[in-house]
């Protein structure tokens, strides 16, 4: 779940800066904002999604998932999580190329744990897992390192910040995901290498 989002943040980021090529300097941060502003009302609008869990860091998103906050019901749906991934990937192309300030990395961070807690709740949901909060914590780390390897691509620096973040006892785990997501990486990139030699 979480490979997709690493890559669709690169995707989108490259897709949004061709996009905004055309437009004047000047009119790209009025532009981003709007278009920010824009998504986060519509958002609320028709989904109650609050304007926190798609602006910003999302650093409180992310205590929330881990601390297992029961007032958020968006933290508890995964259909809304998965609203929430996109949305976030694109206002974070929007933000960056518009000249904002933002990065890649808490993003990828948000988007890694958001899909993968996502992909927890509909397995629960379809009776195809048993419900256990630990196992939800689990599925959000490795989440996380398999959305940061597509972004960053430092696999040794993803272990240990992974490690310092959320525990050194889900190195192991990370280690696996880690390496998986860069073999589906490196297949991926060898077929785009290949198609684009072939056009």
């Amino acid at each position: 779940a979480s490979l997709p989002s690493g890559l669709g943040l690169k995707v989108i980021f490259k897709l949004i800066k061709n996009v905004f090529s055309v437009i004047s300097v000047s009119f790209r941060a009025p532009l981003g904002a709007f278009i920010c502003a824009v998504s986060a009302i519509l958002a609320y609008h028709f989904y109650d999604i609050r304007p926190e869990f798609i602006l910003g860091v999302g650093e409180e998103t992310l205590v929330g998932f881990f601390s297992n906050d029961v007032h958020s019901s968006v933290l508890h749906d995964w259909q809304l999580l998965f609203v929430i991934v996109i949305m976030k990937l694109f206002l974070t192309g929007f933000t960056i190329v518009a000249g904002g300030s933002a990065g890649l990395l808490i993003p990828a961070i948000f988007v890694g744990a958001a899909s993968a807690s996502g992909l927890y709740l509909c397995m629960v949901d379809y009776a195809l897992i048993a419900g256990n909060i630990d196992l939800q914590h689990l599925f959000m780390v490795v989440g996380i390192a398999s959305s940061l390897i597509c972004v960053m691509d430092l696999p040794i620096a993803t272990v240990l910040l992974v490690g310092e973040m959320i525990g050194f006892s889900f190195i192991p785990p990370c280690i696996l995901s880690i390496a998986i997501s860069r073999v589906i990486l490196g297949l991926l990139n060898q077929y785009l290498d290949t198609s684009q030699r072939r056009s």
